[in-house]
C-alpha cells in the first residue's frame, strides 16, 4: 500500500523540584497519513462503490488522506509528590503527610478521524468506521473531539508490627471527562433520532406481523399474550409474521412485556416501544447489531478503587 507517515520531532521536560516533587510532560506533533488505514478500510468507506457489484475491481487509492488512527496533538505528562518517613518530624504536617505518595498522570490527544455519512435513507445505522450505503462525505475529513484524561493515586505508608501497610485510593478519570469513541456518521454526535425512529418503526411491524399473523393483535395495536391465563405455555401455536412456527419468538415476547411493562401480559405500544429503546442502553453488541448506549459510545466515566496492600 502506497503512503507516507510524516512524524515531527517531539519534546519532553523533566524537571525535580527539592527531594519531594518529581514531573516530566511531553508533546508529539504527529501527521499520519496515507492511501488507507489498512487494505479493506477504503472499501468499508464506501470508496469503491458499485465496482464491486459488475465485477470489476476499481484502482487502488491514490490520495494521501489522514488514517484513522491519526491523532496530530499529543499531550502528556506525569507528577510525582512523595513525603519521607522522616518529613517535618514532631509537626502536625509531618504527621499528616509523611510517608503519603501522590502520583498523577494525564493525557491530551486530538480525536481520531472519520468519514461522514449523508442524510440519505439508509445511513442512520451507520457510526463512524462502519462506511456509509451511499453518500459517504470527504475520506477522514472529520474528526471525533479530543481524548483527556486525569488520573490520580494516593498512597499512604504506615507500619503495624512487623506489616508494612500500604492503604492507596486510586482514582481514574478523575474529572469525568467524557471521551466520545464512536459518533453517528450522518450527526456527528452519540445520539440520533432518525436511527432510533428507523429501528422503532421495525420493531413496531415486526411485532404486528406476528400478533396479526398469531390472531392476538388488538384494535389499538397491543399484542394479547394472555393466552386464557396460560402465559408462556400457551406460545406453542405462535406464528412469525411470515406465517412460521415461532415459538420462542412469542415467549420472547412474554418476558419483554413482564420487563419494560406491567407484567399483565398485554404487550401495548408504551410497552413495545420501551422494549425498542432498550437498544439504545445495551452494552456490547446485540446479535451482530452495535448497541447505541452511551457507554458504548464514549470511554469509562470516573471509578475509583480503595485498597491496602500488606507486606512482611
Amino acid at each position: 500500500m502506497h503512503g507516507q507517515i510524516a512524524l515531527a520531532r517531539p519534546f519532553t521536560i523533566d524537571r525535580r523540584i527539592g527531594n519531594l516533587l518529581n514531573g516530566t510532560i511531553s508533546y508529539t506533533y504527529q501527521n499520519a497519513k496515507s492511501t488507507g488505514s489498512d487494505p479493506f478500510s477504503n472499501r468499508d468507506a464506501g470508496v469503491v462503490a458499485l465496482e464491486g457489484l459488475g465485477g470489476a475491481i476499481g484502482p487502488p487509492p491514490q490520495a494521501i488522506l489522514p488514517t484513522n488512527f491519526s491523532r496530530p496533538h499529543n499531550l502528556a505528562g506525569a507528577i510525582a509528590i512523595t513525603f519521607p518517613p522522616d518529613w517535618k518530624r514532631g509537626t502536625f504536617p509531618g504527621t499528616l503527610l509523611r510517608n503519603l505518595g501522590l502520583f498523577a498522570v494525564f493525557r491530551y490527544a486530538s480525536g481520531t478521524p472519520y468519514t461522514t455519512c449523508s442524510a440519505a435513507q439508509g445511513n442512520e445505522a451507520s457510526l463512524s468506521g462502519d462506511g456509509c450505503s451511499q453518500g459517504a462525505g470527504g475520506i477522514n475529513a472529520a474528526r471525533l473531539p479530543a481524548w483527556r484524561q486525569f488520573d490520580l493515586r494516593l498512597t499512604k505508608e504506615f507500619g503495624i508490627g512487623v506489616a508494612g501497610i500500604t492503604a492507596y485510593l486510586d482514582m481514574r478519570n478523575l474529572f469525568n471527562f467524557v471521551n466520545t469513541l464512536r459518533v453517528f456518521s450522518t450527526t456527528g454526535d452519540i445520539v440520533n433520532s432518525a436511527d432510533r425512529q428507523a429501528r422503532w418503526s421495525t420493531d413496531s411491524s415486526d411485532y404486528a406481523a406476528a400478533g396479526e399473523a398469531s390472531g392476538v393483535y388488538l384494535d389499538d395495536g397491543s399484542l394479547d399474550l394472555q393466552f386464557g391465563g396460560a402465559g408462556a405455555s400457551g406460545c406453542g401455536e405462535w406464528l412469525s409474521g411470515g406465517g412460521l412456527p415461532a415459538a420462542p419468538n412469542c415467549v420472547y415476547l412474554i418476558r419483554a412485556e413482564e420487563r419494560y411493562g406491567n407484567g399483565d401480559h398485554v404487550f401495548d405500544l408504551v410497552e413495545q416501544r420501551r422494549s425498542s429503546d432498550a437498544l439504545y442502553a445495551a452494552v456490547g453488541r446485540t446479535s451482530s447489531f452495535f448497541a447505541r448506549g452511551r457507554h458504548n459510545l464514549t470511554g469509562d466515566p470516573r471509578r475509583m478503587r480503595l485498597g491496602i496492600e500488606v507486606s512482611f
